[in-house]
């Protein structure tokens, strides 16, 4: 299973992809109960001791809490929170379209996202005076060069 990390205000995902088979671990879970279990009690020889009912004498085995393995569980705590999880096609998709995809906040899934158009960024280089006194006298220039060859 696939877990991708985003931001919980804005569901931009900020770390993924996750998966359970390395970022996840499986943990042992045991008996939150006690377990009480009768069984036939045995002779020295293997058998069932016989009441005077003609049937097996029974005794009580109680296993306290925590001592019975009855299933385990994934710990996922190496991934950071909030993340949910995705499937097979959810994580080919995101791989593919990665800088259009975000999280639903309030549906918890994978949507497609366009995100908002930044002007450009404009860097002018700082000069000395002379140079721009150069590159002005260079247009001014070229401009009268196009306006003898008839242009504007």
């Amino acid at each position: 299973m696939y877990y991708l990390h985003y931001d919980e205000t804005t569901g931009l995902i900020i770390g993924a992809p996750y998966h359970s088979a390395i970022h996840g671990k499986e943990v042992p879970v045991y008996n939150t109960e006690p377990i009480i279990t009768e069984i036939p009690e045995v002779d020295e020889s293997g058998n069932n001791v016989i009441g005077e009912d003609d049937l097996p004498i029974m005794k009580t085995i109680t296993q306290e809490i925590g001592t019975v393995q009855t299933g385990t569980v994934l710990d996922l705590s190496a991934i950071p929170t909030p993340y949910i999880a995705i499937t097979e096609a959810e994580h080919v998709d995101w791989m593919q379209n990665q800088a259009t995809r975000k999280i639903d906040i309030e549906t918890k899934k994978l949507v497609e996202y366009m995100s908002p158009e930044q002007p450009p960024v404009i860097i002018t280089p700082s000069i000395d005076q002379d140079t721009a006194d150069m590159w002005e006298a260079l247009f001014a220039i070229s401009a009268e060069l196009e306006a003898l060859k008839g242009g504007n």
